[in-house]
């Protein structure tokens, strides 16, 4: 990655996080965790984004940014070096329910690394006045908005251009970005567990908060799908399919190879069995491992599936 660009970024950060092991882990679980950390750096260095993570890390301490003041959105709560810098409260090696590092960091890397959070609206302030002063450096960032309240930066490869849209998903491939959007903690926590799969499965426990989050937020998971799984008893909840780590973890366990099981979550992620169907191989993979006939049709009504990870930064953050 060229753009931003920070002196010895790799050893930077990688000492940042190496001084934090000790103090997050205790004894038993270090060996684990500098394995798992030595595995996420090395592709994080592999595709040059250790800049970028720490341009975030840098701007969040200069805002004087404590942990309650934001949220990162999407895979990022998977990531050990997320729990070792303070993005996330949440320990990807230890809690419940998992979280697995491939989905957030693969060796197919098809876009550079990209952030966003939710913010409180006096960090979005700082934030938009860091990257103000940002702007004016040599690397240059550039900003976008929406109805013209800017609430995040890209920094690309110095064309002069600013970006402006709807969101996060229309930018191009080839730049860092960093979105920072303003919530009111109060309203959200009044829309999070709003949705018909709250409504009639009452959770009580943080995972099945999570797992119904998942029902509410991802698409094509439960009318038509889950809901008449649970109806007629052929699976319980935590076996239906809200999230690809639900995917992820029924073909692991049936036995199908991690890497498969892998490409089938996400084929299924993307709903692309619903628009394609099937490739041979997946259903040969899947058949050989006697994977039941209720998964691979439920998996052909998923529209889009959320990560889990993105379900449980926002149930651990705001409720």
């Amino acid at each position: 990655m060229k753009y931003p660009y920070i002196k010895e970024a790799d050893t930077k950060l990688r000492n940042l996080c190496e001084n934090r092991l000790e103090v997050k882990y205790e004894e038993e679980l270090l060996k684990t965790a500098r394995q798992r950390l030595d595995w996420e750096l090395s592709l994080i260095e592999k595709y040059e984004a250790s800049s970028a993570w720490l341009t975030v890390y840098d701007a969040l301490k200069a805002v004087g940014a404590e942990e309650k003041d934001y949220c990162f959105r999407g895979t990022l709560t998977a990531l050990v070096v997320s729990f070792l810098l303070d993005f996330t409260a949440i320990d990807p090696l230890t809690c419940q329910p998992k979280l697995y590092p491939e989905f957030a960091l693969d060796d197919k890397k098809e876009r550079l690394m990209s952030f966003e959070a939710n913010v409180t609206s006096d960090i979005n302030k700082k934030l938009v006045a860091y990257f103000e002063e940002y702007s004016s450096k040599e690397n240059v960032s550039r900003r976008f908005f929406e109805e013209g309240l800017q609430y995040g930066v890209y920094i690309g490869d110095g064309q002069t251009r600013d970006y402006y849209g709807n969101g996060s998903g229309n930018l191009p491939t080839d730049v860092f970005y960093f979105c920072f959007f303003p919530v009111d903690r109060e309203k959200l926590q009044v829309t999070l567990k709003k949705g018909i799969a709250f409504e009639l499965i009452k959770p009580e426990t943080f995972e099945d908060n999570v797992k119904c989050y998942g029902l509410t937020h991802s698409t094509g998971v439960w009318e038509d799908n889950a809901e008449i799984l649970i109806e007629k008893g052929i699976v319980s909840l935590k076996d239906v399919i809200a999230y690809r780590e639900d995917v992820f973890e029924l073909l692991l366990h049936y036995g199908v190879d991690r890497e498969m099981a892998y490409v089938i979550a996400d084929y299924v992620r993307k709903g692309i069995v619903r628009k394609r169907g099937w490739q041979p191989e997946m259903i040969q993979a899947m058949n050989s491992a006697n994977v039941p006939v209720w998964f691979t049709e439920s998996c052909t009504k998923v529209v889009y599936l959320f990560p889990r990870a993105h379900g449980m930064s926002f149930l651990e953050k705001y409720c």
